[in-house]
């Protein structure tokens, strides 16, 4: 909402008129692209007028801070010459964290998905990307709420096939796609918490014995939550990863 097309039009809303038809119908279709429940559908969850107030002021507050580059963002210095589409992600996503105290954040970096034609900026998105991960985690050590009372998991959703495809980068590095071999399955998870809550410094599985598969991700989240035991098994494959919990 905050990167590329999704800010370029809500920034903007300002300037909106009632008649503005087609700015503020793209700025519909780019949030019905990507949350297309309705109401209806989410009987359970609802806005109060506070709550709309809040974060409408929030959304303000934020494309302030972005245009007028006084946002903290995952880049050294600040510097907003550095920031791609996933850091500024994660940069808003710590403002929502900051201010709202979210139960559950789920961020995605989209900008790393070039590996199938340019492995040389893939390996400069991830760089990136990594920096943004432990500049978010520092973050959350900073504050006294979330500080002891936050669990971090962070994983690829998939692996890279054994052997490039024939497309070669400026540097000459084959790139690779992903599809049914075995390592393009594979893959790994870090989850880190509090000395209470998650066991620290632990290494669990092997190239040859995995511990885990990335379908266990969404039941150790609800586990983490409280919630995994109200979900009916056959909804929800995969198992809770309790290992990694004290």
């Amino acid at each position: 909402l905050f990167s590329n097309a999704g800010f370029s039009q809500l920034s903007n809303a300002a300037l909106y008129q009632p008649d503005d038809v087609m700015r503020i119908n793209k700025i519909k279709q780019f949030l019905d692209g990507n949350f297309n429940e309705t109401a209806n559908d989410l009987p359970g969850i609802q806005n109060t007028e506070q709550d709309r107030a809040l974060i409408k002021q929030f959304i303000i507050n934020t494309i302030s801070k972005i245009s007028n580059q006084t946002m903290d963002v995952p880049t050294p210095n600040n510097n907003y010459a550095e920031l791609t589409g996933d850091l500024r992600n994660i940069g808003v996503s710590w403002e929502v964290m900051k201010t709202f105290k979210p139960e559950l954040m789920v961020i995605n970096t989209f900008n790393l998905d070039v590996c199938h034609d340019n492995f040389s900026m893939y390996l400069n998105f991830l760089h990136k990307a990594d920096y943004g991960v432990g500049w978010l985690w520092n973050k959350i050590q900073s504050d006294p709420v979330l500080a002891n009372d936050t669990v971090m998991i962070c994983m690829p959703e998939h692996g890279r096939n054994l052997v490039s495809n024939n497309i070669i980068d400026a540097n000459g590095f084959g790139a690779y796609d992903h599809t049914s071999d075995d390592n393009s399955r594979r893959t790994f998870a870090m989850i880190v918490g509090p000395p209470g809550k998650v066991v620290q410094n632990q290494a669990l599985g092997s190239l040859g014995n995995p511990a885990a598969a990335s379908i266990d991700i969404v039941p150790t989240i609800a586990h983490t939550l409280g919630f995994l035991n109200d979900i009916p098994s056959h909804l929800l494959p995969g198992r809770a990863l309790t290992e990694a919990f004290v």
